[in-house]
């Protein structure tokens, strides 16, 4: 009776600690899964900047990916995504309109005209994880023609 009781326990502090250290590492798994897209989506930013600093006039699509192109960052063209390992990376672009005060407004406000000068852009990240979850990372930047 003492070695069934004794066994029960040790089953019961076994199959414990195998379930955190499984846990752990799935935590560990999601956590670089995350830290990878936040990079993805800093380098959209950064990249769609690259390209306003090059030629505003290349915002004129409502999404795009962006690639290296002749050694610099360049929109790929309307409806385009970009596909990074198991990462999708989605580029979109907004009109703005701001108010009488020059305030970011709604299209929809009274007296907002839309800013030429101005896009929002948002970049989106997603996969799906080892256990079949969407996941997405998202950041969101206002560029403007500064020339």
């Amino acid at each position: 009776m003492e070695i069934v009781i004794a066994l029960a326990i040790f089953v019961m502090f076994s199959a414990s600690t195998a379930a955190l250290i499984l846990g752990g590492f799935s935590l560990l798994e999601r956590g670089e899964e995350f830290t990878i897209a936040a990079a993805l989506a800093r380098e959209g930013v950064e990249a769609t900047r690259s390209v306003r600093d090059r030629d505003w006039e290349e915002f004129a699509y409502s999404r795009s990916a962006v690639a290296v192109s002749g050694g610099q960052w360049a929109l790929s063209g309307e409806g385009t995504t970009e596909t990074i390992g198991d990462f999708v990376r989605v580029i979109d672009f907004y009109p703005v309109y701001r108010d009488g005060s020059g305030n970011i407004a709604a299209a929809d406000d009274p007296g907002a005209s839309l800013d030429a000068s101005s896009v929002k852009v948002t970049v989106g990240i997603f996969w799906e994880t080892g256990q079949g979850i969407n996941e997405s990372v998202e950041r969101t930047t206002y560029l403007t023609d500064w020339r």
